[in-house]
C-alpha cells in the first residue's frame, strides 16, 4: 500500500532521497531535516544507479540518483528501482519513507513494483518472527493473537511530495489492477484452476462492475470451439471462454483484448522438460492482463470501447488428452493437425480469436499471451515481442510501452 504525504517531518527509520543531478542535494536534505557533513556528499554526483546511505543520528539516509533530468527513461527508472529494492530488501524496516519530485506518477509505478512481494502462502513472515522474540515468556495464545494481527497488518510505503498529483486516484486504480495481475501470475497451479478463476473473475468483475459472460466446457463443444476444447481433454478441469465488458456501452473505435489463460502448461502428451515447469503456472497471465485492463477501464470510468476475452484451459497429460497426430476442427471451420501438444497456445488463441472476431466484429483485436520460449530465446528476457498486420497500430503499441507514464 503506497500512501503520499506532504509532511517533511514525517518519522520514519529510512528515508530515501530519489535525486536528479540538477537538484541542490544539501538544500534538499536540510528542507527535510537531515545533516550531511560535506565529506559524506562529496562522491555523490546523482548519476543513474548511484546510491550513498549514512546515517543521520538513528535514521538511515539512502540517497538514489537517476541522472539527468532531461534525459531520463523508463529503463534507467527500472534499473535504479531494482537495484535499490536490493539494498532496501535487506533491511529490516516496516515503513520506508522515499521522497521524490519530478516525474511523481512514473517513480510512484516503479516503487510500487519494486516493493511487490507475493507472501500469501508463507508459512510465517518476519513481522510473525519479530512478534516471537518480543513475546517471550508471553502465554502461547497471547503469542498466536500477536501473530495473526501482525499478519493483517499490511506493510506501508511512505512517499512525500511536494504537491500531490492530481490523478493520484486514476494511478493508486492502476497499481491496483496492475497487483492484481502480479498475483494471479503467482498463484499455484493447484489452487488456480480453470474453474477457480472462473469464479475469481466473476467476483473481481462483481466489484468493479464489469459484465461477465461465461462459455463452459458444454457450450465451447455446442458451439464448435474444439480447438480450446482439444487442450483441456487431458485435465480434468473444463474450457472457458469468458468476455468480459464495462458496465456501459461506449462510443468510438471497437477494441477487443483477447489473451491466453492457461492455468498450468504441461506441454501436454509432449510433456516439457522438468527444469522450471513450474513457472508454467503463470503460463494465464495473457489472460490476467487482459482481466487487469478491463478491471482499470470500469473502476476509472473509461469512455473506450473495449471487451476482452479470456481463452482459459490447464494443459495436462491424460487418457483423454489430445496426441501428436491428431486433427481437429475449429471454430473458424479450418481443420489443425496437432504436431506438437505444446503447442496449446496457438490453439486456444485461434477459437478465441475466431469468435471474437465473428461475435464482436472488432475495428481493432491485441491479443496478449506467454506464447513460446523461443521469444525468451531471442530476447534474453530484455524485451517482449510484438507483430502485426496493422503496421500504424503496432508502432503506436510500441510507442506506448516506451514511454512514461507522464506522458
Amino acid at each position: 500500500m503506497i500512501e503520499l504525504t506532504t509532511n517533511r517531518k514525517f518519522q520514519s527509520r529510512l528515508k530515501i532521497f530519489i535525486v536528479y543531478e540538477e537538484i541542490d542535494i544539501k538544500k534538499k536534505l536540510t528542507n527535510y531535516n537531515v545533516k550531511a557533513n560535506k565529506s559524506i556528499l562529496q562522491d555523490f554526483n546523482a548519476t543513474s544507479e548511484q546510491i550513498l546511505t549514512f546515517y543521520d543520528n538513528t535514521d538511515l539516509i539512502m540517497l538514489v540518483g537517476l541522472g539527468s533530468e532531461k534525459k531520463l527513461t523508463s529503463d534507467t527508472l527500472t534499473k535504479t528501482f531494482g537495484k535499490l529494492h536490493s539494498q532496501v530488501s535487506k533491511l529490516d524496516i516496516d515503513s520506508p519513507y522515499y521522497i521524490i519530485e519530478g516525474d511523481i506518477e512514473e517513480q510512484i509505478v516503479h516503487i510500487a513494483n519494486s516493493n511487490y512481494k507475493f507472501d500469501k502462502y508463507q508459512s510465517e513472515s518476519k513481522s510473525e518472527k519479530r512478534s516471537k522474540k518480543k513475546v517471550r515468556g508471553v502465554s502461547k495464545n497471547n503469542s498466536s493473537k500477536n501473530n495473526k494481527n501482525n499478519k493483517n497488518n499490511k506493510k506501508k510505503i511512505i512517499v512525500g511530495v511536494i504537491k500531490k498529483p492530481k490523478n493520484f486516484k486514476n494511478l493508486s486504480i492502476m497499481l491496483e489492477s496492475m497487483k492484481l495481475v502480479k498475483d494471479l501470475g503467482n498463484e499455484p497451479g493447484n489452487e488456480l484452476n480453470p474453474d477457480s478463476y472462473v469464479q475469481f473473475i466473476k467476483k473481481r468483475a462483481s466489484l468493479s462492475n464489469l459484465k461477465v459472460k461465461v462459455l463452459d466446457n458444454a457450450k465451447l463443444k455446442k458451439l464448435g470451439l474444439l480447438s480450446l476444447l482439444s487442450v483441456s481433454n487431458g485435465s480434468k478441469w473444463g474450457g472457458y471462454l469468458v468476455e468480459i465488458s464495462l458496465p456501459q456501452k461506449n462510443k468510438g473505435k471497437n477494441i477487443c483484448l483477447v489473451g491466453k489463460g492457461i492455468t498450468f502448461d504441461s506441454g501436454g502428451i509432449s510433456l516439457k522438460p522438468g527444469k522450471n515447469m513450474g513457472e508454467m503456472k503463470s503460463d494465464m497471465l495473457g489472460s490476467a492482463t487482459v482481466l487487469g485492463i478491463m478491471d482499470y477501464l470500469a473502476n476509472t470510468k473509461s469512455k473506450c470501447n473495449v471487451t476482452g476475452y479470456l481463452a482459459i484451459a490447464e494443459n495436462m497429460p491424460g487418457s483423454e488428452a489430445t496426441r501428436p497426430g491428431d486433427i481437429i476442427k475449429s471454430y473458424s471451420g479450418k481443420t489443425i493437425e496437432i504436431l506438437n501438444t505444446d503447442a496449446e497456445g496457438r490453439l486456444v488463441l485461434a477459437d478465441a480469436l475466431s469468435y471474437c472476431q465473428k461475435h464482436n466484429k472488432p475495428d481493432i483485436i491485441i491479443d496478449m499471451a506467454t506464447l513460446t520460449g523461443q521469444q525468451e530465446a531471442v530476447s534474453c528476457s530484455l524485451f517482449t515481442s510484438i507483430m502485426g498486420n496493422d503496421i500504424e497500430l503496432t508502432k503506436k503499441l510500441i510507442e506506448s510501452g516506451n514511454r512514461l507514464t507522464k506522458d
